[in-house]
């Protein structure tokens, strides 16, 4: 199942943009996302990445990409390196001192 999922997620010629009047929020509320996030949970063994804890666990993007037009890669979209399992306390600190790299691609 996990190299199903990793073959549809990752696949170059799979990769699309947002939709038009989508919002961020509700793009995490697709199945699409859940089944993106359940595959980094496991892989990270449902455990904060920084602290360990196993709490109010989210999946943090690393960095954001952009096209050439300017249009944002959808979140389930992003190569597995680029993703990381963070406790909710984890990822807001992080939020706060850190900015999330932003990048065009092609």
């Amino acid at each position: 199942m996990a190299a199903q999922l990793t073959q549809t997620f990752e696949s170059p010629n799979k990769r699309m943009m947002l939709q038009p009047g989508l919002s961020y929020k509700e793009l995490l509320s697709s199945p699409h996302w859940e089944a993106k996030r359940e595959l980094i949970l496991l892989r990270d063994g449902k455990r904060c990445r920084h602290c360990g804890n196993s709490d109010r666990l989210q999946v943090h993007h690393r960095q954001y990409h952009i096209n050439k037009y300017g249009e944002k890669v959808r979140p389930w979209h992003y190569a597995n390196k680029y993703l990381i399992t963070l406790c909710g306390e984890c990822h807001r600190i992080g939020h706060n001192h850190y900015k999330v790299p932003v990048l065009k691609i092609s």
